[in-house]
């Protein structure tokens, strides 16, 4: 039987990027985080609006969890 106990982001392998790129990234990903959520206010998405919202969410989620592991890499960067 395999162990499938999923690893901790900080075991995580370093990622190749520089500080600067992983900040840029974060940025990127804030920026589409603002935007799905000026949609996901949007009064006007028609009939399917519960359909969309489902996956504006899934995607944000996503964008947040991306957010996250950029953010402790880059914490760990900067506290070595």
């Amino acid at each position: 039987m395999s162990d499938k106990t999923p690893k901790l982001v900080h075991d995580a392998e370093p990622s190749p990027l520089s500080n600067i790129d992983i900040v840029w990234a974060m940025q990127s990903r804030l920026e589409k985080l603002f935007s799905l959520t000026l949609v996901t206010a949007n009064g006007g998405l028609g009939d399917k609006a519960h359909v969309i919202q489902s996956h504006l969410s899934m995607a944000s989620n996503s964008l947040v969890d991306e957010l996250q592991i950029l953010a402790e890499e880059l914490s760990d960067r900067l506290t070595e």
